[in-house]
């Protein structure tokens, strides 16, 4: 109501400009909005008693103003530049899906009902087409949505008020294209009938989940995954509700505490944050905010950690990230594991797994990557390696090599040394999302182990371009920049990092070893060298555990 208000507020000052005098009709309308938005407090009465989803926590009128203005993804509003092509593209992309939605068929219809109210009732023609401008040109501007399939999915539910006016308009063109013939009744049934049986028999099969197992499955194999009194950090939706769905509404696994249920981690991790950085925390962590978190529980808990996602682990020097099974576990450092036998404990239909592709229900498409990249994984534990890349070809065909994913292949591959394939999938990855600076620095990472060092200060160069300020980049860029004997390109580089974190002393260290190993300069060596000493003397001692509350 907030993007298409506007345009109900226009039309009514375009049929009654007057309405400005009537105070008593003024009234009724606010009351009868006020009315409409009274249905959101529905969030703080029910969040008060603490419900098992509780997103946003909506009892204060922060909190609510929070949640009903989506603040925790305002930054979908500006995370890709726009352009004139960008936006090109996606005008395609939403045609594409409305003639998709209703058929090539009746998807036309809705331009004979603007026509024929045009002539009839202008000003509702007017407000039909300014509604489906405003939802279709809104939601485009404002969520500047990329081209993957996954992004078209998710921003097909903000189109549906665009649908709905569509449809008002087909009913209109019915009425115009009967009235016209002389058996009126006859041809608007007819066309009626066409217009729900076409969308209903194109959709049916696709929307009919009556046999459908894959997300009960995938939620029930990962509790099985994990051990007794286990701490379950998911990341994506699908690895997020169909396991709290299992726990609070069948009762499975009440032992597993699920460290993020909202796209952000549980509030109780905010109690292993040092009180000075827990107090300057915001409504949602920083990536910075939440490794240090999960960090020091990590560091204090003996409970078993698993991840379903490698972008959720946090740095962590005292432990190793094994695979198991679908997910990845922390395991501290030396302690024995063992992955025997997860794989065995699993339940699929293997004829849905192989039929799920991008032309079905997408929940099912990225379950279906989960289990054969899962699987990929187990297969390069046990160094079979031309099988694991075999499952990670259906891992990607299933969401159709889109870059993240690819990304993720990559990854994975260059972790057990397999860098042509790792080369491999970032390069593949770059192409389709280019701006993408994450993907980049692997594949560069990749290409500095393979001894291609050219070639990756090409692609850091390109990073540093668009984000001058990204330190990954900067640190990268000046080892390749070292090898490549470009010293003092190599020491701008590692100032600049060190200006973004004066504190970090491998910075320093990596120039006095700049300065004494390759320019021969002891005494600037030696000036870094202590002033690196000088920051891990403070580092030495890490302060106590700050908690307030029990642990997890």
């Amino acid at each position: 109501m907030a993007m298409v208000g506007p345009a109900f507020g226009l039309y009514v000052l375009f049929i009654d400009p007057r309405i400005w005098r009537r105070f008593g009709l003024l009234v009724s309308l606010a009351g009868l909005a006020l009315l409409g938005f009274a249905v959101n407090l529905y969030l703080p009465i029910r969040s008060a008693v603490n419900p098992p989803m509780d997103w946003g926590n909506p009892e204060t009128l922060q909190g609510f103003w929070d949640v009903i203005t989506r603040k925790q993804y305002q930054f979908m509003f500006t995370q890709f530049p726009h352009s004139f092509e960008r936006f090109g593209q996606q005008m395609v992309a939403f045609f594409w899906q409305y003639v998709r939605e209703f058929t090539p068929v009746i998807a036309w219809l809705p331009l004979v009902g603007l026509a024929s109210l045009w002539y009839r009732w202008r000003s509702a023609a007017v407000l039909l087409f300014g509604l489906f401008a405003t939802v279709v040109l809104g939601f485009t501007l404002l969520l500047n949505f990329s081209l993957t399939h996954e992004a078209l999915w998710i921003i097909s539910t903000h189109w549906i008020p665009a649908h709905v006016v569509a449809g008002i308009l087909i009913g209109v063109a019915i009425h115009a294209l009967g009235k016209a013939s002389r058996q009126a009744e006859l041809i608007k049934v007819a066309l009626a009938a066409v217009c729900a049986t076409l969308p209903l028999l194109e959709h049916y099969e696709h929307n009919d989940r009556s046999d459908s197992r894959m997300v009960l499955d995938y939620a029930v194999n990962v509790l099985k995954t994990m051990d007794p009194d286990a701490v379950y950090i998911p990341t994506a939706d699908h690895a997020i509700f169909p396991i709290v769905y299992l726990q609070v509404v069948k009762g499975l696994r009440p032992d597993v505490f699920i460290g993020n249920k909202y796209g952000d981690i549980d509030p109780v991790f905010r109690n292993y944050l040092p009180e000075n950085v827990r107090q300057g925390a915001g409504t949602f962590l920083t990536n910075g905010q939440r490794d240090l978190a999960l960090q020091r529980f990590l560091g204090e808990t003996s409970r078993p950690v698993y991840f379903s996602h490698r972008s959720m682990i946090p740095h962590l020097p005292n432990h190793d990230i094994v695979n198991a099974g679908l997910l990845y576990r922390a395991v501290p450092r030396g302690e024995a594991h063992s992955r025997a036998g997860i794989w065995d404990r699993y339940q699929w239909n293997d004829k849905e797994l192989m039929a799920s592709r991008l032309d079905g229900d997408w929940t099912e498409a990225v379950i279906a990557f989960d289990y054969f990249f899962g699987l990929g994984r187990a297969l390069l534990d046990e160094e079979a390696e031309s099988d694991a890349l075999d499952a990670f070809e259906l891992a990607l065909l299933a969401v159709g090599w889109q870059a993240d994913w690819a990304n993720d292949v990559g990854t994975e591959c260059g972790h057990h040394g397999l860098l042509d394939a790792a080369e491999m999938y970032y390069r593949e990855a770059v192409g389709k999302a280019p701006e993408a600076s994450y993907i980049r620095k692997n594949l560069a990472r990749t290409l500095m182990r393979g001894g291609k060092w050219d070639e990756a200060r090409e692609h850091l160069e390109t990073v540093l371009a668009e984000r001058p300020e990204d330190y990954a980049a900067l640190r990268l860029s000046a080892r390749t920049l070292r090898h490549l004997e470009q010293y003092d390109h190599a020491l701008a580089r590692l100032d600049r990092a060190a200006r973004l974190r004066p504190n970090e002393a491998s910075i320093y260290r990596e120039m006095s070893a700049i300065y004494g190993i390759n320019l021969e300069n002891a005494e600037a060596a030696q000036r870094f060298t202590e002033k690196a000493d000088r920051l891990e003397g403070k580092d030495k001692t890490p302060a106590p555990p700050i908690r307030e509350g029990e642990p997890i």
